[in-house]
């Protein structure tokens, strides 16, 4: 042992005996280091993050007050058992984006609803918007004090036939009908706003549609003029094919496209798809922040991770069957996607949110 170190041990330890006992228990680690060298000296080793608890979203097919009421009783009644979380994301999609035709004069624009049987009965933004309070108000009776939920009313950018639906002012009402819903949780009389709030959706997926008319219902929804509010859309749709460098996608879209979209438009928030039990569509949205990030502009700020387990249990068996590589666990969704982002610097993020999409009506 070094000499220097045996006098400055002199000099801090007079007591002969203190001395010996400390020189020994060095002793000691420096044999078990030599036995096994990353046994003592090393950094220890975290556990990975676990994935936060999921919530349940939904295809929509109805448009009935108590019917959301009782998903808001749910969801209330979850949390406070604590199988839910306290701080939690829910889309409601209400699928393809429609109208009444030329003629129309009031509550002209809506969407195809998931009802049963395949069908897609015309739904009001006004009565999509009647439906969501029935969830706040669910929500609100039975949930605890500190919880706070984040209501996504959404809709995707396929329209329902072809019947010359106008999407830029598809997504003006689309936005209007957010700006209501914000009145509503603002009233005085109901003081919803510390435990709720309310944005809209769109499950933007590349063969939908093309990039032009997607653009168009985004540049809609962002140029509403909402008064006092900032009103948001949180895009949960996919971005397949996409790699950095950057490449051509399907259906005329570019990568370009897809992060305008989902980041670069002013009220857009990414949540995506994490279908894919191999971590393909985390490396896809991975690779479209590094892209992001090389042009020099900030990191996309991804708000949680979506899946469709829940749906594909719903389906088996049936001629709708979920391929099987597409039925990622909401735990397994989110931490593909969490471990995508945080193989670069760059693009590390917290990541607070899981919900998982089921069919009100399989």
């Amino acid at each position: 042992m070094n000499t220097s170190l045996l006098s400055r041990l002199s000099d801090l330890l007079p007591n002969h005996r203190l001395r010996i006992c400390v020189l020994a228990s060095l002793f000691l680690l420096l044999l078990q280091s030599a036995a096994n060298p990353t046994s003592i000296f090393a950094a220890p080793q975290l556990d990975p993050e676990a994935a936060p608890k999921y919530t349940s979203s939904r295809y929509v097919g109805t448009t009935s007050y108590n019917v959301h009421l009782n998903w808001g009783y749910q969801l209330g009644d979850a949390v406070t058992a604590g199988t839910a979380p306290l701080n939690s994301v829910v889309v409601m999609d209400y699928g393809s984006p429609t109208w009444n035709g030329q003629n129309c004069i009031n509550y002209c624009y809506g969407t195809g609803i998931f009802a049963p049987n395949g069908q897609r009965p015309f739904a009001t933004t006004d009565a999509i918007a009647h439906a969501i309070t029935g969830f706040m108000d669910g929500f609100w009776t039975n949930s605890p004090a500190n919880a706070r939920v984040t209501i996504v009313v959404g809709t995707n950018n396929a329209p329902l036939l072809n019947n010359n639906l106008d999407m830029y002012t598809h997504g003006q009402e689309w936005a209007r009908m957010i700006k209501n819903l914000n009145l509503y949780i603002d009233d005085p009389t109901l003081p919803y706003r510390s435990k709720e709030s309310v944005v809209g959706g769109n499950n933007i997926e590349v063969l939908y549609n093309t990039p032009t008319e997607t653009r168009e219902w985004v540049d809609g929804f962002a140029q509403f003029n909402a008064g006092t509010y900032t009103l948001f859309y949180y895009d949960f749709g996919n971005c397949p094919g996409c790699k950095n460098p950057p490449v051509s996608l399907s259906n005329g879209w570019t990568e370009d496209d897809v992060l305008y979209v989902a980041w670069l438009a002013s009220p857009a928030w990414p949540l995506p798809e994490i279908y894919n039990t191999n971590g393909k569509n985390a490396n896809q949205w991975e690779a479209l922040n590094l892209y992001n990030v090389g042009a020099g502009r900030a990191k996309m700020a991804f708000r949680g991770s979506f899946t469709q387990y829940q749906a594909c249990q719903q389906v088996a068996g049936t001629t709708h069957a979920c391929p099987a590589t597409t039925k990622n666990t909401p735990a397994s969704g989110w931490t593909q996607l969490k471990t995508a982002l945080d193989s670069d610097p760059r693009t590390s993020q917290s990541l607070r949110w899981s919900t998982d999409i089921m069919w009100q009506y399989p």
